[in-house]
């Protein structure tokens, strides 16, 4: 089984990944994590990761397609062109037959536009606009669209939110892998 982390720059992508990874432990369930490097392909490059990912073991992915899409494809340069979009769900078709297959979930992690704004000013992240957290927010919806995967979608906003996220995460995989 995979579960795919994803959402917005400073959602909380990493930090649920980690604790979902020592819950998972912590009930005693075989599990790795794996964090996507960019390359030049990234469809190819995440399709030739898929093939490493043994199948007794539960999978969680710090970021992976809709992540790489988005930054590389429209957050740097705007709204993709028309052929662009038929690129990009082309790629994500591929990865998602691949995913489906693997009975993989995604779980997309945002916050309120205000604690979004709030966290980037924050970190003081290159090439986050940092007033258009709303626009982000909708380009997320609008890309997961594309996808045929099990979507979660859980708010992050609070310490306390992103524990119960985690145990909710946890339960739900639980009972599938039994």
């Amino acid at each position: 089984m995979i579960v795919v982390v994803e959402g917005p720059r400073c959602s909380g992508k990493t930090t649920f990944a980690r604790e979902l990874f020592e819950e998972l432990k912590s009930r005693e369930i075989s599990v790795s994590i794996w964090k996507a490097s960019r390359g030049e392909d990234s469809v190819f490059d995440m399709l030739n990761s898929l093939e490493g990912f043994a199948e007794d073991r539960v999978w969680i992915l710090d970021r992976f397609h809709l992540t790489e899409w988005i930054n590389s494809r429209i957050l740097q340069r705007g709204w993709a062109s028309s052929s662009e979009w038929r690129e990009i769900e082309g790629g994500l078709i591929n990865i998602d037959n691949e995913l489906r297959k693997r009975n993989t979930i995604i779980i997309l992690l945002t916050a309120q536009s205000y604690i979004l704004r709030k966290r980037w000013k924050k970190t003081k992240r290159v090439g986050v606009i940092i007033n258009e957290p709303q626009r982000i927010l909708r380009i997320w919806e609008t890309v997961f669209d594309l996808t045929r995967c099990d979507i979660i979608h859980l708010r992050n906003n609070t310490r306390q939110m992103l524990t119960c996220n985690v145990n909710i995460t946890a339960d739900l995989i639980k009972g599938r892998i039994r």
